[in-house]
């Protein structure tokens, strides 16, 4: 993103959570050995769900991130997608 359009307030952010519960994965969850094959490789060891990025959907949406600009938040760490 370039500097004079920062100064609009402009900004992205992407969230990239990996496996989330939900009714889109719902036959990789009931495949047990695809669910295994998949849980063995997510640190928490467990399948996501979609109450766990609240709080950064919240952040990222309020006026606390009025400095950061072209975000992403995975499921493990953060990414600045900046300039240094």
């Amino acid at each position: 993103m370039k500097r004079r359009e920062l100064t609009r307030a402009a900004g992205t952010w992407q969230i990239a959570p990996g496996y989330i519960a939900t009714e889109m994965n719902a036959a990789l969850i009931q495949d047990q050995a695809r669910a295994a094959s998949i849980l063995a490789r997510i640190p928490a060891a467990r399948w996501g769900h979609p109450d766990d990025f609240k709080g950064a959907v919240v952040y990222l949406a309020s006026r606390a991130s009025a400095y950061v600009s072209g975000e992403i938040v995975s499921g493990r760490i953060f990414l600045c997608c900046g300039e240094w």
